[in-house]
């Protein structure tokens, strides 16, 4: 698959503090690549280096195989807080970043839900109207790679989904996003790959299907006897866990499925509802940084 963005062996110091430490990644094109991470790992920096407002002490990022954001067709962005001007209008702020194509702004102030307050000064703006314009000038004249930190910043639940929805759409049709997000459920239900960096260093990059995967995978039962049922499974083999209303059963690492119910049904104990449960990605994200900690 053709990679819109390569970031190869990238580190970067502040003084004597090492903010970026060798890390590499790819960015597929078409696709929606969440950076993640706990607050202050560096995953603003990596943007800022690629966009070309830091520079790295060492490594290369890549467009298109350039070595400049120049190499892809074109970059919009979203980067900590919109820089907007207050005393112009949200019309006025992005015809300035479209060169004056009234058309393509109209577009997007129909796609991003502006219509109602565009033509007011955005110093009377709330925090969600503000982000909805940044967001609208990272997205204006069609950009082939879209990089928004925090997007999700300061929007109600309905903007949340309809943002969503549009990134979903725009990937669809080619275009690349790399978002950075503390919203783990929002972030969740669009991307396709995750690059998770912790203490500089990229610790993990992999697809969402495969972190699933990788992930647990249990059943969540409620039974006529929870306390039996758990007792039970647990005697033959099954790796069981029981909360106050039901038994949770791994099926990483548990028998198959056929000889559960044949256990239970062999004990007369009934299956009042099951459900097949699976860890999000925020119980993922926390299982290998977990991890990593213990490691260093």
């Amino acid at each position: 698959m053709e990679n819109v963005l390569t970031v190869k062996h990238v580190s970067k110091r502040f003084g004597r503090h090492t903010v970026l430490n060798d890390i590499s990644f790819q960015v597929p094109k078409g696709s929606i690549v969440g950076l993640i991470g706990p607050n202050g790992v560096g995953k603003s920096t990596i943007m800022k280096i690629i966009l070309g407002i830091y520079a790295s002490d060492s490594g290369e990022v890549r467009f298109n195989d350039a070595h400049s954001a120049k190499g892809a067709k074109r970059v919009g962005e979203l980067i900590e807080s919109p820089a907007i001007y207050p005393f112009l209008t949200g019309r006025e702020q992005l015809m300035l970043y479209s060169h004056k194509d009234s058309n393509d702004v109209r577009k997007i102030v129909e796609v991003m839900g502006m219509t109602d307050y565009v033509d007011k000064p955005v110093a009377h703006y709330s925090l969600g109207m503000k982000q909805k314009t940044g967001i609208a000038i990272a997205l204006l004249q069609h950009p082939e790679l879209v990089i928004l930190d925090e997007p999700m910043n300061g929007l109600d639940p309905m903007s949340n989904r309809d943002l969503r929805n549009l990134i979903l759409k725009l990937a669809e049709n080619g275009t690349t996003f790399l978002v950075s997000s503390h919203i783990l459920s929002e972030l969740e239900k669009m991307i396709d790959q995750v690059v998770l960096l912790d203490h500089g260093n990229v610790v993990l990059a992999d697809s969402m299907i495969h972190l699933h995967e990788l992930g647990a995978n249990y059943l969540s039962l409620m039974t006529s006897s929870n306390d039996q049922c758990a007792k039970l499974l647990a005697a033959n083999r099954f790796c069981v866990a029981e909360t106050s209303m039901s038994v949770r059963v791994s099926l990483t690492e548990s028998p198959s499925l056929n000889d559960l119910f044949n256990i239970l049904l062999t004990h007369h104990i009934q299956i009042n509802d099951v459900q097949h449960l699976q860890t999000d990605l925020e119980d993922s994200v926390l299982t290998v940084l977990e991890h990593q900690g213990g490691n260093r």
